[in-house]
C-alpha cells in the first residue's frame, strides 16, 4: 500500500498453506481491492483456491468441489458479478453465489490444460491461454443464455476390478444447473452420497465387462445430452487396445520418484497418426539410475488369446559411457506385482536408432524411428501368457544414464477374440427430416467387423462403431446391426425402430420503428420468430458486424444506407432451417440547416413582444411564455429563458432547432405621486436608483416637455408618472388627480394678474410681498422673483402657450393659469 517501498507476506499459513505447492495465479477484484483469491498448483486434494476479504489478513478456503488437479490460473469476472474462474489441467471451473459449488464452464472451449485469463468486459467475453492448444475465448458465464452442451469424463475409464471407485465427472459447455445420469447395465451403485442427479457422482460395479454412459444436463434455457458407448471397461479396456497419445495421456500414470525429469508429452517428427508422444529427456537428466515409470491404465484380456503387444520409439545414446535403457513390465493383479518381459539398451545396435549424438536429440523425420529404420524393428512382445485374465497393466520404465532422449508412441496391444459377440445397438427412436441421428453400438464383447443397414436413411449402410444418419423422408424405418469377430457373429433388427417426422420451417421477421429517419433519430427493431425452440440465438448485426445478441429488441441510431440484420438460430432440433435472417436498409436523410439571431431582453411589463431571427423563415418560436412567436413577459417570468426556432423540412420531414437566450428584466417598483401643498406641483416617489421620468394625462398620453422629477399641472384632473430604469424597463404610478387649480383672474388674497392672456407684458399686483414664479406647460421655472406689491414682466420672447403663476406667500401658495397670445 506504499508503492511497493515495503512489502509483506501475506501467504495463507496453517492447514490453508499452498506448501508443498506453489501459488500459480493471484488475482485482485477490480471493485474490492481487499478481495483476493489464489489459486494453486499440485495434487494435494482439497488445496486448490484460496479466497480473502481483507487483503489477505484472514483466508477461507474455495477449493470444495474442484476436481485434484492443478489449479494454474484465477480471475474475477467483475462487473455485477461475483464470479471467479479457475483455471485447471482438464478446463475451466466457474464459482459465484448464484451456484452451490464449482461448474465446469467449457463452452467454446477444449478440455486442456489452461494456463491463462483475459476478461473482456466490453464484449462479455472470456479468453484462455492454454498449453499446446492456442488462444480460445467463450461468452462469460454471467448472462449466458443458451442451454449446456453435454460433456462428461470418467476417471478412471478402466478400472482393475469391481473395488474400484469410479468418478462421472460433468465438464459441460455452458451453464448447467441439474444433471442426469444413466448407465448401462444395471449392475453398478451410487457410493459416498451421490445419486444419479448429481454434478459428479462415484459409482461402484458389481460385474466386470463395458458400461455405456449417458449424461443430460440441463438449466432454464433447455437440455443437451450425450451417451459414450463402453465409455467404463471395468476390470480394464478391451482389446485391441491402441494408444497415440494424440489426446494427452487418457488414463496412463507417470510415477516420478525423485521429482526431477520425467516422461512427458512433447510434439515429434516422423510417425503417423498425428504428432504427439511420450518424451523422456535422459540428456538433461544428471540423476543417474533414477527410474521413471509410464503406466497404462488396466487392461482386460479376458476374451483374448494369443495377446501381443507392439510399440514405435526412437532413441539415441551419448556415448558408451552415458547410456541409458527402457524396460516393459507386465502386472496381473493391477499393479500390485510386475514382472520384467523386455528389456532394451540404449547403446545396443539392435535398440537404437540414431546411434550416438552428443547434442540433444529429436527425431526430424520417420527415418530416425523403428517403423522406418534401415537398421532396427520395432519391437512386438509375446503376452500370451496373460490371456484370459483382466486387471493387467503395461509399464515402461525409463532408467536414467544421463545419456541422449526416448521417443515413445503408437502402442497396439491386441489378440484373438475367444467369445463371440452378442449384437446390440441403442440410439433416438424419434427424429425429423433432415436432421442427424447416432446410433451406438452396444454389443459385447466388442467386435472387430460390424454392419449396419438403415431402412430409408443416408449412409444406408455403415461399419463404423456410432454412425451418424439422416433421414430425408418422415416415415418409420427398421434399423439392423451385424456384428461379429473371429470367434463368431451375430445380428439383430429392430423393426419400426425410429419415427420420422417432417422438420418445420423456422423463420424470423423484423418490423422497424421507421427505416426512413433523420440524421441523429433513433429507431427501434423488433424480431418474432417461428419454431426458434425453447432458447433461439438471436444476433443483430449492422452492416455485418454482430452489435447485440439475446434480445428481440435494438435500439440504435443508423447512417443512410445502414444494413440492420436479425439471425436467428432455432434450438429446436427438429427444423429444416435452424438459421433465418430478416434485415432492413435504413434511409437517413440530413437535417435542415437552422439559425437563430440574438433575442435581447424584454422588460416585466411589456405586452406581448414579437420574436424574430429564425431562418430559414417559416419555423415556430417556442419556450417558456411563448405563444403564437411572441413572447409574453408576465407569463415567462423575470430571468433568463430559452427562446427555441424548430424548423422542418416540407421535403424529408426533418426538423432542426435553434436556441437562444432571451432575458425578462424585472419592472422598477411602481412611482408614487404626491402634490406639494405649497408649490402645487406634482412629485413622484422612486424606489432607489436612477431613472428617467415620463408624465401622463388622464388618457395615459405622455404630456410633452414633462420629463422632470416634478410637473406643476395647468388645470384639475388626474395625472400620471411613469419612470425608467437605465435599461428603460418601466413602471407607471397610479392615477393622481389635481383639485386645487383656480381659473378666476384674481386671488382672494387680492392678486391682480393683467392682461391674460398677454401679448408683451404681463402685470402683477398685490398687498405686501410674496415670491412670484412663472412655470411654462413643461413645468420649468421661466421666472422666480421676490415682488414688493408690484412689478411688470416682459414676456414678448417667451414661447406662446399656457404658464402658471404660483405665488408663496406666509407658507401658502396660489396658482394662477396665464396665457400668452
Amino acid at each position: 500500500n506504499n508503492g511497493g517501498s515495503t512489502w509483506s507476506n501475506i501467504t495463507p499459513s496453517g492447514g490453508l498453506s499452498p506448501s508443498p505447492h506453489n501459488i500459480s495465479g493471484v488475482a485482485i477484484d477490480p471493485d474490492d481491492e481487499q478481495h483476493i483469491v489464489i489459486s494453486i498448483s499440485g495434487y494435494t486434494s482439497n488445496k486448490k483456491v484460496m479466497e480473502s476479504f481483507n487483503g489477505g489478513q484472514t483466508w477461507s478456503n474455495l477449493s470444495s468441489g474442484l476436481p485434484n488437479i492443478p489449479a494454474n490460473c484465477v480471475t474475477f469476472e467483475s462487473g455485477s458479478s461475483d464470479g471467479i474462474y479457475v483455471g485447471t489441467d482438464i478446463g475451466v471451473y466457474y464459482h459465484s453465489s448464484g451456484f452451490s459449488g464449482w461448474v465446469s464452464y467449457n463452452k467454446n472451449l477444449p478440455n486442456v490444460i489452461v494456463v491463462d485469463f483475459e476478461i473482456y468486459e466490453n464484449e462479455d467475453l472470456l479468453r484462455i491461454g492454454t498449453y499446446g492448444r492456442g488462444v480460445w475465448q467463450s461468452p462469460l458465464m454471467a448472462g449466458s443464455t443458451a442451454p449446456p452442451v453435454a460433456l462428461f469424463m470418467v476417471d478412471p475409464a478402466a478400472p482393475c476390478g469391481t473395488t474400484d471407485t469410479i468418478s462421472l465427472i460433468d465438464q459441460s459447455q455452458g451453464l448447467t444447473t441439474s444433471w442426469q445420469w444413466q448407465i448401462s447395465p444395471s449392475t453398478y451403485s451410487y457410493i459416498n452420497g451421490t445419486t444419479d442427479s448429481s454434478q459428479n457422482p462415484q459409482v461402484i460395479f458389481s460385474a466386470t465387462g463395458g458400461y455405456t454412459v449417458t449424461l443430460t444436463a440441463s438449466n432454464a434455457y433447455g437440455s443437451d445430452d450425450t451417451t459414450v458407448f463402453q465409455a467404463i471397461s471395468v476390470g480394464g479396456a478391451t482389446l485391441p487396445f491402441v494408444e497415440d497419445f494424440e489426446s494427452g495421456l487418457n488414463g496412463w500414470e507417470i510415477d516420478n520418484p525423485d521429482g526431477g525429469i520425467t516422461w512427458a508429452s512433447t510434439s515429434v517428427n516422423g510417425t503417423s497418426p498425428g504428432s504427439v508422444g511420450m518424451f523422456m529427456n535422459h540428456y538433461s537428466y544428471s540423476g543417474s539410475g533414477q527410474r521413471d515409470e509410464l503406466i497404462s491404465p488396466a487392461l482386460d484380456f479376458s476374451n483374448d488369446t494369443l495377446v501381443s503387444m507392439s510399440f514405435e520409439y526412437a532413441s539415441a545414446y551419448y556415448s558408451s559411457g552415458y547410456s541409458d535403457s527402457l524396460l516393459v513390465y507386465v502386472s496381473d493383479d493391477c499393479g500390485a506385482t510386475w514382472n520384467e518381459v523386455a528389456a532394451y539398451g540404449a547403446t545396443d545396435t539392435s535398440f537404437t536408432t540414431a546411434g550416438a549424438i552428443t547434442s540433444s536429440f529429436a527425431p526430424s523425420d520417420s527415418t530416425y524411428w523403428c517403423h522406418a529404420s534401415s537398421s532396427v524393428t520395432c519391437p512386438t512382445i509375446d503376452l500370451d501368457a496373460y490371456s484370459g485374465i483382466s486387471g493387467i497393466r503395461v509399464k515402461f520404465v525409463a532408467v536414467n544414464g544421463y545419456g541422449n532422449n526416448t521417443f515413445l508412441d503408437n502402442i497396439n496391444i491386441s489378440g484373438q477374440t475367444q467369445v463371440a459377440p452378442v449384437a446390440a445397438f441403442g440410439g433416438d427412436t424419434a427424429a425429423c427430416t433432415g436432421k442427424s441421428v447416432t446410433f451406438y453400438d452396444y454389443s459385447a464383447p466388442a467386435p472387430t467387423a460390424r454392419l449396419w443397414s438403415f431402412q430409408g436413411g443416408t449412409p444406408a449402410t455403415s461399419t463404423v462403431a456410432n454412425p451418424t444418419v439422416t433421414y430425408a423422408n418422415a416415415g418409420t424405418y427398421d434399423v439392423k446391426l451385424v456384428v461379429s469377430n473371429t470367434a463368431g457373429i451375430d445380428s439383430v433388427l429392430l423393426t419400426n425402430y425410429i419415427t420420422i417426422a417432417t422438420a418445420p420451417s423456422a423463420a424470423v421477421s423484423m418490423a422497424v420503428s421507421a427505416s426512413t429517419l433523420c440524421i441523429g433519430d433513433s429507431a427501434t427493431a423488433t424480431a418474432t420468430f417461428t419454431n426458434g425452440g425453447m432458447s433461439p440465438s438471436i444476433d443483430w448485426l449492422l452492416n455485418g458486424t454482430v452489435v447485440a445478441s439475446n434480445t428481440t429488441t435494438y435500439v440504435n441510431q443508423f447512417a443512410d444506407g445502414d444494413v440492420l440484420a436479425v439471425r436467428m438460430i432455432s434450438s429446436d432440433d427438429c427444423v429444416a432451417n435452424p438459421m433465418v435472417m430478416d434485415s432492413t436498409t435504413f434511409t437517413v436523410n440530413a437535417r435542415p440547416q437552422v439559425s437563430l439571431g440574438s433575442q435581447g431582453y424584454v422588460c416585466e411589463l411589456d405586452g406581448p413582444q414579437a420574436l424574430s431571427g429564425g431562418q430559414p423563415v417559416g419555423g415556430i418560436y417556442s419556450g417558456t411564455g411563448i405563444t403564437n412567436d411572441s413572447i409574453f413577459p408576465s407569463v415567462a417570468g423575470v430571468g433568463s429563458h430559452w427562446v427555441y426556432y424548430t424548423y422542418t423540412d416540407a421535403t424529408t420531414g426533418c426538423t432542426n432547432t435553434k436556441k437562444r437566450a432571451i432575458s425578462v428584466q424585472a419592472a422598477p417598483s411602481k412611482p408614487t405621486v404626491s402634490q406639494n401643498p405649497t408649490t402645487g406641483e406634482l412629485e413622484a416617489a422612486t424606489p432607489a436608483g436612477i431613472f428617467t421620468y415620463e408624465w401622463l394625462d388622464d388618457n395615459m398620453n405622455p404630456i410633452s416637455g414633462a420629463t422632470a422629477a416634478t410637473y406643476l399641472p395647468t388645470a384639475n384632473g388626474i395625472y400620471y408618472v411613469r419612470i425608467f430604469s437605465n435599461i428603460l424597463c418601466s413602471n407607471v404610478s397610479d392615477a393622481f388627480t389635481v383639485v386645487n387649480i383656480g381659473l378666476d383672474e384674481e386671488l382672494l388674497n387680492g392678486l391682480e394678474i393683467y392682461p391674460n392672456p398677454a401679448q408683451t407684458q404681463v402685470n402683477i399686483a398685490l398687498p405686501g410681498s410674496a415670491q412670484i414664479r412663472i412655470l411654462d406647460a413643461s413645468g420649468r421655472v421661466v421666472y422666480n422673483q421676490w415682488v414688493e406689491q408690484r412689478t411688470a414682466i416682459d414676456v414678448q420672447q417667451w414661447a406662446r402657450g399656457a404658464y402658471i403663476v404660483q405665488t408663496i406667500q406666509g407658507g401658502t401658495s396660489t396658482h394662477v393659469p396665464l396665457i400668452l397670445q
